[in-house]
């Protein structure tokens, strides 16, 4: 089995069972998720990276999963160069549902959508887990719904200028 496909198993075995989250915790991780959105959209990459643990997983939406953040921070740094080339708005995160995890209170699955226009935008799952005094980007899943167009389209029965 891929880690792609271990993850999203992972994240619908959490939403059949999750629990509640209390509104201390999920403002923790609003906070998380906005300096996680913050440091992609400025970009700073090193800030960006230090949100992930250190043996995090990134699964993005091509299929690879990149390991660790040495791996994050060289994948991270030509992801957010591709994205300024491009010059669009910046990537928004839209929480739809949030939940702990059946077994473990202090690992919290962020389910949702993001719009990272022109590029792309999908769905995600954020796996936060509780460490060191404040919760970390374990796992990071991305599934693209709508790839945009990177460049206007070109009628080819206009007239030659």
């Amino acid at each position: 089995m891929s880690d792609s496909s271990a993850a999203e198993r992972l994240a619908l075995q959490a939403l059949s069972t999750g629990g509640t989250v209390s509104a201390e915790i999920e403002q923790q991780i609003r906070l998380r998720s906005t300096q996680l959105q913050n440091h992609r959209n400025q970009p700073n990459v090193h800030a960006l990276v230090q949100i992930f643990t250190p043996c995090a997983k990134f699964f993005d939406a091509d299929g690879r999963t990149i390991k660790g953040q040495r791996e994050l921070l060289e994948y991270l740094t030509v992801l957010l160069e591709y994205g300024t080339e491009r010059e669009g708005p910046p990537i928004n995160f839209l929480s739809t549902k949030l939940f702990s995890d059946a077994k473990e209170s202090l690992v919290i699955y962020d389910v949702g959508e993001y719009n990272w226009s022109p590029i792309e935008n999908g769905r995600y799952v954020h796996k936060w887990i509780w460490t060191n005094d404040n919760f970390y980007l374990h796992h990071a899943y991305y599934k693209i719904d709508h790839l945009n167009a990177l460049f206007p389209m070109i009628d080819e029965n206009a007239p030659n200028s």
